[in-house]
């Protein structure tokens, strides 16, 4: 486990395994959705403060991956549904 240092100068712990968890991802709507959301998170960081300690990015796309993946839900949702 990885302490959480305010004054770290690498904000994003992770990031390997994370981008590993992507290129590993075989369903191509998932490996979209979940390219796009870690890209914006790395731009937004880059655009905007830190966060207050260190980010983890292999949580964050573990939990990204899980939200993706659900195809169903997703078009639902997007079609005006509501999430049930």
């Amino acid at each position: 486990m990885t302490s959480v240092d305010e004054k770290s100068d690498q904000p994003l712990i992770h990031v390997a395994e994370a981008s590993n968890l992507v290129s590993s991802i075989g369903d191509r709507t998932t490996w979209q959705l979940l390219a796009m959301s870690t890209t914006d998170l790395v731009i937004s960081l880059v655009r905007k403060e830190r966060p207050a300690g260190q980010f983890d990015m292999l949580f964050f796309t573990e939990v990204m991956r899980d939200v993706c993946s659900q195809h169903a839900l997703l078009r639902s949702i997007l079609a005006g549904g509501k999430r049930g």
